[in-house]
C-alpha cells in the first residue's frame, strides 16, 4: 500500500503522494509518518501474530493503532483533497461468486 501511495515502482513512478503534495503538502508529511510509524510497529512486533496477541500484546496494539490512524487520515483528508468517493459495490472485483 505505501508503495502505491509513494510510488515505488522500481521505475521512479508517480504516486498518490504526487497528487497531494500538490495539494496539501502536509497531508502528504502527515501520510507518509503514518506509513513509517505503522511499519516500525509491524516491525517491533518479534512473533508470529497469534502468539504477539499473547506475548506482546502492547506491541500488536500499537500497530493497531498506527494503521487506524493512517486510515483515518487516508479517508478523510486525501479523499476530501483528492474530491473522490470511497465506497463498494457488486462489481469492484471483490465478489467471492
Amino acid at each position: 500500500m505505501r508503495d502505491v501511495y509513494v510510488g515505488s515502482d522500481g521505475e521512479g513512478g508517480l504516486g498518490i503522494s504526487d497528487l497531494v503534495r500538490d495539494l496539501s503538502s502536509e497531508t502528504d508529511d502527515r501520510m507518509r509518518a503514518h506509513f513509517d510509524e505503522a511499519l516500525a510497529a509491524i516491525d517491533a512486533v518479534t512473533v508470529p501474530l497469534h502468539s504477539a496477541l499473547q506475548a506482546e500484546p502492547n506491541k500488536v496494539k500499537a500497530v493497531h493503532e498506527s494503521l487506524a490512524e493512517l486510515r483515518r487520515t487516508l479517508n478523510t483528508e486525501v479523499v476530501s483533497l483528492l474530491d473522490v468517493a470511497v465506497g463498494f459495490s457488486d462489481t469492484d472485483g471483490d465478489s467471492t461468486r
